[in-house]
Formats: C-alpha cells, structure tokens, sequence
C-alpha cells in the first residue's frame, strides 16, 4: 500500500468519524434535523460542482450512466443523511458511528446478491452477533425494544452498503469524480424537492457555522471514502474505516459526555470485531 491510498485512508476516517461530531452540535442548537440536512447538502454540492463540471467523461454519460448516478445521490447523498440526522435525535452519537461497522456486512451481502461474490462462511454468525451487540449499546443489556433511532443507525448502514457495491458497478463506466460529485449533488436535489413538498424552507441561523463546518465534511468524507474504494478497494477500504466508530466514540466521551456502560462497551467491541471480520473476508 503506497502513501498516498494510506493518506486517503485515514483522511476517509476521520472525515466521516468527526461528521458524526459536528453532527451532534448542529442538533445541539435547536435546529431541525431536516434543515440542517438541506443546507448541509447545498453547501457540500457548491463544493462539487466544479468537480462535476471539470471531469470531461461528463459528455460521455449514457442514459443508464445517468439513471444510476442519480439513484446513488438519492440513496446515499439524500436519505441516508436524513435517516443518520433524525437517527441522533433519538440515539447516541457513539451508536450512530457504528453505522460504519454495518456498511461492511451490508456490502458483502449485497455484493453476494447483485455481484455473485463470495460470502464468509460465517457470514450469518457474525451478523447475528453483531445486532446482539447493537441490542446492547442500544438497550444498556435490558430486555426491552431497542431504540428506534438505533434501528435507523443499522438501515442508514444498509443503505450504504447497497449504494457501495452499486458504486462498485458503476465505476467500470463512469470516473470516481463523476460519482462522488454525482453523489453530493443528486443527494442535494433530492432534499430539495422534499423541502418543496413539505414547504420547510427555514435557515436554521442558530447552527449557521455548524452546517458550513458540516458541508464541508460531508464532501470531504464522500469524496476520501470514494477515493480510497478506487485506490484501495472496497475490501481494504472497510477495513480501515472501522477507524470511523472509534473517533466518533472518543470525542462523543469527551465532549458530550457519553460515557459507555459495561454492557454497552461489550456490544461496541462485538460490532467493531465484527465488521472489522467481515470487511476483511470480502
């Protein structure tokens, strides 16, 4: 692995650990999370305009090239973020990080299905263990239903991992740049028409540095995690995002206060063993 598939790595997780974080400090203000969506998209799509428009294969998209970055955007760049940030008002943001550890189980199902790869033999093991371990961050170690916004944490990972074996497929015909602005932007437009249907066009003002600092974070992470999936592979590039979860949970302890129990920090090392297993058995 040379330096620069390294940089791109930890770039990668970092960018997507920390956006979990200022995440957290938008909602912190009051803002509402579907605000705080819209224009966190807008600012990361004036980031990747330029990126869109430079990449001369642009002219070259066929109708199917289209159909499929647009449905990328509106998966990756749209819903998911929606799920994650209404997923923090109901959950923790130690258990919306370990969304990244679902993304690689979820990659190598959907990659099973759609690409015919192989499955580790402990595939259904492994995802069974995990989503005890999610029970566990989620309800403390009690027997009651775990939270709802932890539940949207492990869809928003399947989402993702869909949208990650779909990248898979779609980068044969159309460059990394092209879907990483593609993300960004048809993610944008899709948050765009829901506001015009639900007529939510406030500026939360109260959180105006938070949705820049996250705009930025989120084209960065998108564009650091769509790198490394090029330079790397989906497999190694998994692997190394697992670092994700744990930055996320370091500074959710320092700054927020989010101290795990005994219970909940067992389940956080049986998701993280877990994803970090699968991701390199892919």
């Amino acid at each position: 692995m040379n330096s620069r598939t390294l940089f791109y790595l930890f770039l990668a997780s970092f960018f997507l650990g920390f956006s979990f974080i200022i995440q957290r400090f938008a909602l912190r203000t009051g803002a509402d999370f579907f605000s705080i969506s819209l224009y966190m998209a807008l600012v990361a799509s004036i980031l990747s305009i330029p990126l869109f428009l430079m990449n001369a294969s642009v002219h070259r998209l066929t109708l199917t090239d289209w159909r499929d970055l647009i449905l990328v955007g509106i998966l990756a760049g749209g819903i998911t973020i929606l799920l994650q940030l209404y997923a923090l008002t109901l959950t923790s943001t130690v258990s919306l990080g370990l969304s990244q550890a679902f993304v690689a189980i979820f990659t190598a199902w959907f990659g099973y299905l759609f690409l015919k790869e192989r499955l580790p033999k402990a595939f259904a093991i492994v995802f069974g263990v995990m989503v005890i371990g999610m029970f566990l961050v989620s309800t403390n170690g009690q027997f009651f239903i775990p939270n709802f916004g932890d539940i949207l944490v492990v869809i928003s990972g399947g989402i993702v991992g869909f949208t990650n074996v779909y990248v898979k497929r779609l980068n044969e015909r159309v460059s990394i740049q092209l879907i990483i602005a593609g993300r960004v932007l048809f993610g944008t437009l899709f948050l765009l028409l829901a506001a015009i249907l639900w007529n939510q066009w406030a500026f939360p003002f109260e959180a105006f540095e938070w949705i820049v600092l996250l705009g930025f974070f989120v084209f960065l992470s998108s564009f650091f995690i769509l790198k490394s999936i090029e330079t790397a592979g989906a497999t190694l590039s998994s692997t190394f995002l697992m670092l994700a979860p744990v930055i996320t949970a370091f500074f959710s302890m320092v700054w927020f206060n989010e101290w795990l129990s005994v219970e909940q920090a067992v389940g956080v090392l049986i998701i993280l063993i877990g994803g970090f297993y699968i991701s390199r058995r892919m």
